[in-house]
């Protein structure tokens, strides 16, 4: 191991030691973790400098001087954590325990020009930074969960369908733009962090998370550990075939799954079928909007009772099951996690129908052993998986906790 290298894992071996087991003295640092006391001295050192760690009191004399106990400082310096959508964005500002203090959710209105969309996110990130009255330099860094395949060492969204980009350095510009380190990871990966963390995957070792809005994606918790693939490509659920003579996806495939499950399919079926039901409460729906219908509409009007909009809804719902009885059996995860905001707004009617089909298509003896859960933190979950991203990124040590909102 490089010196350059050796010194980084030994001040995150500190730093973490301090996260989990303060107020801790430095003599009890010594005995545990085998580093020299010019190496902890220094270390400390720039930690206390950085603020990252602060002296809280005096411990118990064990003969000589009483010792000074050091603890974590979650509140000197701050994080903030942005989900890219088409259709929602959600930023947080939080402190080093992921707890916000800023939270802000914004609708896209399916803006693609990506000029726009920068400009979008970094007057929400700025406007984060000012409602939380902190100043800038106590800023960590930036993650942000975006749609796309991704160059994650290099910041950049190689291919986003669903916005039309190719090759955006998206984390280069924001990083120039606010002078603040930045990071990106695609948002199912960034969703799958918080659970893995702060959620329903705390304490699984395998298991897989599926997010359901305007596209699809899956993230991937292997013996403990996210599994992004080669060239970082794992989880493109979203763009497996389901029905091979299906709807004409944006990336230029037919029968995608989240041609027939996401966000954007429901609004297809309602304004398919809207004209063979007059009675539905959609056809109203449609006249007041203009001939406009969106998926939340449909969600709605399922929830309200309606008939077509129900059926829509599942019919989704058991298109969702197919792809994720796919995953099933081909990863054999001891849970799946489903959210984002199609999932979290259709609820139950869309969960029961995928639970369903995925019962009938596990080629397990014991399918029902698999649990398929709600998302945590609904959506909340990719910013908070952003801003764990960014920690990570930072060598800031995670520590598995319930995030106050």
């Amino acid at each position: 191991m490089k010196p350059e290298h050796i010194s980084v894992h030994n001040r995150s071996i500190l730093l973490e030691l301090i996260r989990r087991q303060g107020p801790i003295s430095r003599a009890e640092i010594a005995r545990k973790t085998n580093l020299s006391a010019p190496s902890i001295t220094r270390i400390v050192k720039d930690l206390m400098a950085e603020g990252l760690i602060k002296e809280t009191g005096i411990g118990d004399s064990s003969g000589g001087r009483k010792p000074y106990l050091l603890e974590f400082n979650a509140n000197a310096k701050y994080i903030v954590g942005v989900e890219l959508g088409e259709t929602y964005s959600v930023s947080v500002l939080t402190d080093l325990e992921i707890n916000y203090l800023s939270r802000e959710k914004i609708a896209m209105k399916m803006i693609a020009e990506v000029d726009k969309v920068i400009n979008l996110l970094l007057e929400s990130i700025r406007g984060r930074i000012k409602q939380s009255k902190v100043d800038k330099g106590d800023i960590l860094g930036i993650g942000i969960g975006v749609p796309g395949t991704l160059d994650t060492q290099a910041g950049i969204i190689k291919f986003s369908p669903n916005f039309g980009w190719k090759n955006v350095p998206i984390a280069q510009i924001i990083e120039k733009e606010l002078g603040i380190s930045t990071f990106i990871d695609t948002g199912v990966r960034a969703m799958t962090l918080c659970e893995r963390w702060f959620g329903a995957g705390q304490g699984i070792k395998n298991f897989a998370c599926v997010i359901v809005g305007t596209g699809i994606g899956a993230g991937l918790i292997i013996n403990g550990n996210l599994y992004r693939g080669f060239e970082e490509a794992a989880g493109e659920i979203g763009h497996t075939t389901v029905l091979p003579e299906g709807p004409k996806c944006k990336c230029g495939n037919r029968g995608c799954l989240e041609t027939l499950a996401a966000g954007p399919s429901l609004v297809r079926r309602a304004l398919a079928r809207i004209s063979e039901h007059p009675n539905s409460s959609l056809a109203d729906v449609l006249n007041k909007n203009k001939g406009n219908i969106t998926a939340d509409m449909v969600i709605e009007e399922a929830k309200r009772g309606d008939s077509l909009a129900s059926e829509i809804v599942q019919e989704a719902g058991h298109y969702l099951g197919i792809g994720v009885a796919n995953l099933i059996n081909i990863f054999a995860p001891e849970a799946v996690i489903i959210g984002g905001w199609v999932a979290e707004q259709a609820g139950k009617l869309f969960l029961e129908a995928a639970r369903e089909t995925i019962k009938n298509r596990v080629f397990m003896l014991s399918p029902e052993k698999i649990r398929i859960l709600p998302a945590s933190l609904k959506d909340n979950d990719v910013a908070i998986g952003a801003a764990t991203l960014a920690l990570q990124q930072l060598s800031i040590p995670l520590s598995k906790a319930t995030v106050r909102i």
